[in-house]
């Protein structure tokens, strides 16, 4: 009877509704193979999509640890090296991707400088926060429509055409007789741009004309006194302390200017590009000759409309959208795959519809006419870790 029942059973498996019963068996097991084919596709260690990129942008400013990009809406973010974002990312106070910035909103003009950001709003007033300096809004500026920030000092370019600074000191800022914490800058007037770098700062004025202040290189014959500040011959003029603004001897009518540590350069009217101070930026330091007070061209570049200074490298931006970037380039600022630096100017890889740049410390950035940004360098998007010698896609938080 029971091996009957075995051959019946059998035969009740394969017809009938054993055979629909079987069926059923035989498609969950294959379910289970499809899931366990599918499922490593989407896994953890699979690549994820990437991070949005950050859009909308009007304007950009890096600083020596990181950068920041003004909105269409007024507001800030910024991304790099930020104490504020400890909790964030891979590596403690770093953000790898662009964060809002919580403390300002209806923003017209931003400029970073060491560890601290100024910005003018829609009122005319300026406002600094971040380390060092003087942080909240600052007195005495209410009719701003530029400003530029640096290590020692900072300055708004006010809507009259005058400059207000204030910072390291009354010398320093050209105010010989103005407050310690500052005020207006003494022989400018109709100016249009301003740029500062460590001691010193620039004007360009609706004419042309270059002037600059503080910290400098001039073409005095006299030496001035060493216990000012600091004082010697360079070829052309000398460097030192001045208290109030010099116009630039030698130099062609300007278009656009940038100042970085012990040099200076302007894009002039017919697009070249000239700079004055230290001429040789990846030459020895000690070296007294590469130091000139006369502006030299830069060999091998034209077309410039723009210019951006870091601590020791510059950037040009050029008619067709493209960059060109020489000076120091350890940390790959110059943006050429390499790490190897350049006393002439060097393509920047990828490139070919900027609008804007900027460049801070060792980190550049440029601003594409899609309204994104891409940035090389150290303090850029892809550092700590990845390539930081070609550009990179700035990317938001989702």
């Amino acid at each position: 009877m029971s091996r009957r029942w075995g051959v019946d059973r059998a035969l009740q498996l394969t017809t009938g509704a054993g055979y629909s019963w079987l069926m059923r068996w035989w498609q969950v097991l294959g379910s289970i193979a499809l899931l366990a084919a599918v499922l490593p596709a989407c896994s953890s260690d699979q690549p994820e999509a990437p991070e949005p990129a950050l859009s909308g942008v009007t304007a950009i400013a890096a600083g020596d640890f990181y950068s920041c990009a003004l909105l269409e809406d007024g507001t800030v973010s910024c991304w790099g090296w930020l104490p504020e974002y400890n909790a964030f990312d891979v590596h403690p106070g770093y953000a790898l991707l662009a964060r809002p910035d919580p403390h300002v909103a209806d923003v017209i003009s931003l400029s970073v400088g060491t560890s601290h950001t100024c910005a003018v709003l829609v009122d005319g007033s300026v406002q600094c926060w971040g380390e060092g300096l003087r942080s909240g809004k600052i007195d005495g500026v209410t009719n701003a429509r530029a400003v530029a920030a640096a290590w020692e000092h900072n300055c708004a370019l006010l809507a009259e055409g005058a400059v207000h600074c204030w910072g390291s000191g009354p010398v320093d800022l050209g105010i010989a007789d103005g407050p310690p914490w500052g005020g207006v800058v003494q022989g400018v007037s109709g100016a249009t741009t301003i740029a500062v770098g460590p001691l010193s700062g620039c004007a360009l004025l609706s004419d042309g004309v270059v002037k600059c202040w503080g910290q400098t290189f001039y073409d005095g014959d006299t030496l001035p006194d060493k216990s000012a500040g600091g004082a010697w011959a360079v070829t052309g003029g000398v460097w030192a302390m001045t208290d109030s603004a010099r116009a630039v001897k030698g130099l062609a009518s300007s278009t656009a200017i940038a100042t970085g540590v012990l040099f200076f350069c302007a894009v002039l009217a017919d697009t070249s590009v000239a700079c004055w101070g230290n001429i040789n930026p990846v030459g020895d330091v000690e070296d007294d000759a590469k130091y000139s007070a006369v502006p030299a061209a830069v060999p091998g570049l034209s077309d410039a409309t723009a210019i951006a200074a870091g601590r020791e490298h510059l950037c040009a931006l050029l008619t067709d959208g493209r960059i060109r970037c020489w000076g120091h380039n350890e940390a790959g600022q110059l943006g050429d795959g390499s790490t190897i630096s350049s006393a002439t100017p060097v393509l920047v890889k990828g490139i070919d519809s900027a609008i804007a740049i900027t460049a801070g410390g060792k980190q550049t950035c440029a601003l594409l006419a899609d309204r994104t940004v891409r940035c090389w360098g150290y303090h850029s998007v892809s550092t700590p870790q990845g390539d930081y010698a070609t550009p990179q896609v700035v990317r938001t938080a989702r």
